[in-house]
């Protein structure tokens, strides 16, 4: 039975379906939870290893509301490869702030950000940035989670590898705000 439509329910959640749904949300979220503690672990028993995988030290924007990881409402922010906020713009605007020229050479696209004149700089999205962008998360676990991470890998975070881990801190995250929902 279809009950989810876009802009909303075509049927309400009944209570029964609601507390099925936040039963699997808890097991969702100890699953996450074992699964960053088992990424700690791997990457504190092999991190000399790790690095050498290499620092990839750009520029990171994501969408940011009040300093929150977000990802809808908001403000894209743009931070420097230092942590320094470079800016806060409208989401609308932010294709007036970045530039994908096509190469010839690959089928990847190289997104940069236009500053100042013809100066640009790559910019990375995605986990990472997301990460490197916000100070602080609204649940309980992914926010000790990031301030973890920050205090033991830096802010920004520039270690390629290093997007594991903050994908597995999403993921907390998600379990938590699902939970949260219901």
């Amino acid at each position: 039975m279809v009950s989810v439509i876009p802009g909303g329910l075509i049927t309400p959640l009944k209570e029964s379906e609601r507390m099925t749904l936040l039963q699997k949300a808890e097991k969702m979220c100890t699953i996450a939870c074992e699964s960053v503690e088992m990424g700690k672990e791997l990457f504190d028993k092999n991190w000399e290893e790790f690095k050498k995988a290499g620092d990839y030290m750009t520029h990171y924007m994501a969408i940011s509301k009040d300093n929150l990881i977000d990802y809808y409402d908001g403000f894209v922010r743009i931070i420097s490869s230092d942590g320094k906020i470079v800016s806060d713009i409208p989401q609308k605007d932010y294709l007036n702030h970045i530039k994908g020229p096509r190469h010839e050479w690959t089928y990847a696209k190289f997104v940069y950000l236009k500053l100042n004149g013809d100066e640009q700089e790559i910019v990375q999205v995605g986990p990472m940035a997301r990460i490197n962008v916000s100070e602080k998360m609204d649940t309980e676990f992914s926010n000790g989670e990031l301030k973890e991470f920050k205090k033991k890998y830096g802010n920004p975070a520039h270690s390629t590898i290093l997007f594991d881990y903050a994908r597995l801190i999403e993921l907390l995250y998600a379990c938590e705000k699902v939970k949260e929902i219901l």
